[in-house]
């Protein structure tokens, strides 16, 4: 398992297998050194993440008669396995890809938090198995064929899906899925699930402001639990509710002096990507929480000259195409965090948790409609009216504009559309919220959102931990009705009523979400001759992926106001830049 990090360099290796890493050294730096073993050296570990919980789950061991010689959460781990076997990892709340070699059994244990924070990834051919957390690290295997995985690229293309199964775009490397563990021994590989959400949920019968008041005390928790730490903590800020909800929770607990709070030091530093200027600028709304807060805003503007000038360096970190453009901005102030703190806190989930995207309540009022809740339709149509129907005429702008249509399928070289169209099925989603929320928090949404984080805070060395992904918390807020999730026209309506006195009320009653995003089209626009030489390589016109004329004339169209913006455009853009620095320059050039 390959650790991201600066510090130092070790390895280790054992009946054949191999265990390389660097490490970012968060809690005990002193002792803290991996691979870690037990008392008598048959268990050895490496770990990347953290867990929040092991000061408790130390004690418990201890009292066993377990014996520990570092302070770390890294030793507590391999303990509780020692104890508990391989169920042990659904004690754990935290983030963390881990892998421990049992001299015992002969065997490799492996496994990853609930949901996919930490990336595991692996690789099997020959009677050799690899694992990593990054993917670079797999291909210097001399027997690994660097291949692209077609079928992942035509998902990519066609429906702008990516992170929804656990093949990678590497063919030959796949990851272990969310809230999984895997045993390597003599007999083969084999993977378990060790926890899950039950999906039809148990209604909370509470009141709702009871309801409200516990999510609160679960949230606030989350947060403390995530300040542990022996380095600077800080927290990323972009004036949405999540992301001010922790930096509010963050600065009430530094003022009650709990004792967690001391990693964040005297006064709390936020870090915030701006667009003055823009439609999509979010300034007000930061200031409104630097200005109930003490916190110390620390501000960004990515720009689309920079983007341009490391794009192949961006592609490399990330390791596998995006969506869009949005986790540029994220780069950016990741980049800017490394500069200060070296653990930084963010909003991460809450929105497919607590229904934040418009789209959820089209969700909602077909739930209510199929279960013939009329009364309450239209009471929660007419209070949602001001978001739902902009949103609603956009939608039927965009799709009855004879001729300003760009479709995915008219980009994609007609074999490679062939080749896959016919055995293609169409994503089939939950028609219900608590459905369509589950859905996203493990497949559809929230997996891309957390490879972003990851790969971007690790490239400068940043560990970013996400307290909305508190497993109490999940399982907490999957027993709520749909009506504390959406209700009265406002969505996440259990946390806005539990932020109450807490979130200045501008951000607690926005109605509008931005997203973390950038100018995406205007950049692209900006810089037309470099995207248009880009379109217009020997390199992407090669490509068996690309209907290269239709993309370009599409561009141009696009510039040109003649045609609706769309993301396909990037994905073919994004995807000619990952096949350049992944395959025809394999990695070289962009370290």
């Amino acid at each position: 398992m390959v650790h991201r990090g600066p510090d130092d360099e070790g390895r280790f290796t054992e009946g054949g297998l191999s265990i390389g890493h660097r490490r970012l050294s968060i809690i005990d730096l002193e002792t803290g050194r991996q691979p870690i073993h037990n008392e008598d050296e048959t268990l050895w570990i490496v770990y990347n993440g953290e867990v929040y919980n092991f000061r408790e789950l130390r004690a418990e061991l201890e009292a066993i008669g377990h014996r520990f010689y570092t302070r770390t959460d890294t030793e507590v781990l391999l303990h509780a396995y020692e104890e508990y076997g391989e169920e042990c990892v659904a004690r754990f709340n935290g983030m963390f890809a881990l892998a421990i070699l049992d001299r015992t059994r002969h065997s490799l244990f492996l496994a990853r938090d609930h949901f996919g924070i930490k990336p595991l990834y692996y690789h099997e051919s020959n009677g050799s198995f690899l694992f990593a957390s990054e993917i670079k690290a797999l291909l210097e295997w001399p027997g690994l064929a660097r291949e692209p995985d077609e079928e992942i690229i035509y998902e990519y293309l066609l429906y702008g899906w990516h992170e929804h199964r656990p093949e990678t775009f590497f063919k030959g490397i796949r990851k272990l899925p969310a809230a999984h563990y895997m045993v390597v021994d003599e007999s083969g590989v084999r993977i378990e699930r060790y926890w899950d959400i039950d999906r039809p949920g148990a209604t909370n019968e509470q009141e709702f402001p009871r309801q409200a008041r516990e999510f609160g005390d679960l949230l606030e928790d989350s947060v403390q639990r995530r300040l542990i730490s022996d380095v600077p903590v800080g927290s990323c800020l972009s004036g949405g509710l999540d992301s001010s909800a922790i930096v509010c929770i963050m600065d009430r607990l530094l003022k009650k002096s709990v004792p967690e709070s001391v990693a964040i030091g005297e006064r709390l530093k936020t870090f915030s990507a701006i667009y003055p200027g823009e439609h999509l600028d979010e300034s007000e709304f930061i200031d409104s929480v630097l200005e109930a807060t003490d916190a110390e805003g620390n501000f960004i503007q990515p720009r689309h000259d920079e983007f341009f000038a490391e794009l192949e360096k961006f592609v490399f970190y990330q390791e596998e195409p995006f969506v869009s453009t949005g986790p540029y901005a994220q780069w950016c102030v990741m980049r800017d965090v490394a500069r200060k703190v070296k653990v930084v806190i963010d909003g991460q989930g809450a929105d497919e948790l607590m229904a934040g995207y418009t789209p959820y309540f089209f969700v909602y009022f077909q739930q209510l409609k199929s279960g013939y809740h009329f009364a309450t339709l239209l009471r929660e149509m007419l209070d949602a009216r001001d978001v739902t129907l902009p949103f609603f005429r956009n939608y039927l702008s965009d799709r009855f504009k004879p001729g300003r249509q760009v479709e995915a399928n008219s980009l994609i070289n007609a074999g490679f559309y062939e080749k896959f169209q016919p055995d293609r099925r169409q994503r089939h989603q939950a028609q219900d919220l608590r459905g369509r929320l589950y859905e996203d928090v493990f497949v559809h949404s929230l997996p891309a959102l957390l490879r972003y984080e990851d790969k971007n805070s690790m490239a400068f060395s940043v560990e970013s931990r996400v307290p909305f992904l508190d497993p109490r918390l999940v399982e907490y807020i999957f027993t709520l009705p749909p009506e504390s999730i959406i209700g009265g026209g406002w969505n996440k309506r259990v946390m806005r009523e539990a932020l109450t006195g807490i979130l200045p009320e501008k951000v607690r009653r926005r109605r509008w979400k931005v997203g973390f995003t950038t100018p995406e089209m205007a950049w692209l626009v900006a810089r037309q001759d470099l995207v248009n030489d880009i379109f217009n390589s020997e390199s992407f016109r090669s490509r068996p992926y690309f209907d290269a004329e239709a993309v370009s004339e599409a561009f141009d169209r696009i510039c040109a106001g003649e045609a609706e913006e769309t993301l396909a455009i990037w994905r073919a853009l994004n995807l000619e830049i990952w096949l350049r620095v992944f395959f025809d320059q394999k990695g070289e050039r962009s370290n």
